[in-house]
């Protein structure tokens, strides 16, 4: 899985938003830019679309800016991968190689998509429990989190049989 500089930089401006979200203070995107070191056409690129997902809104006028949509408690790091259209789906990857044929060669006893659809999964879990609050907590919070949800996964990680032949064959 590779992480653009697009998804990075997005996750980047929310927080600086979400850092704010109890004061009740709009941010403008130039005061993102600058915290963030990029230039104020691509922070306000990157907070339109999360204003078009409903994750943030912007305020008009002297004093305007951006805000939260919702308590940062419930925008998780998923919801911003998927704003930017960013993600990992095993379907697209192997949908992607097919070689010089139309579909994939494995497609009717492939071993390998249940190994991306695991990761998949793993990764969607994890960025999904992963709140915008628990980000602006810091480092020690995001880890506390981590390590609770690893124990928590732990008892789940290997799935039945059924469940991989189901989702190949989706």
């Amino acid at each position: 899985m590779k992480i653009s500089a697009t998804e990075e930089y997005g996750l980047r401006c929310i927080m600086h938003v979400a850092r704010h979200f109890d004061a009740d203070e709009p941010v403008t995107a130039q005061a993102v830019a600058d915290a963030e070191g990029i230039s104020a056409p691509y922070a306000q690129k990157l907070l339109r679309q999360f204003a078009l997902a409903g994750l943030i809104e912007s305020r008009r006028g002297v004093g305007g800016g951006y805000v939260l949509a919702r308590h940062p408690e419930r925008i998780n790091v998923l919801d911003v991968v998927r704003a930017q259209d960013a993600g990992f789906e095993a379907i697209d990857v192997c949908e992607k190689h097919t070689g010089d044929h139309d579909t994939c060669t494995h497609a009717g006893s492939c071993s390998i998509r249940p190994v991306w659809s695991f990761i998949e999964d793993f990764v969607s879990r994890t960025l999904e429990r992963l709140t915008l609050q628990t980000l602006v907590a810091g480092t020690a919070a995001v880890q506390r989190q981590l390590e609770a949800d690893t124990t928590r996964l732990d008892s789940n990680l290997y799935c039945p049989v059924e469940q991989l032949k189901a989702r190949h064959e989706q």
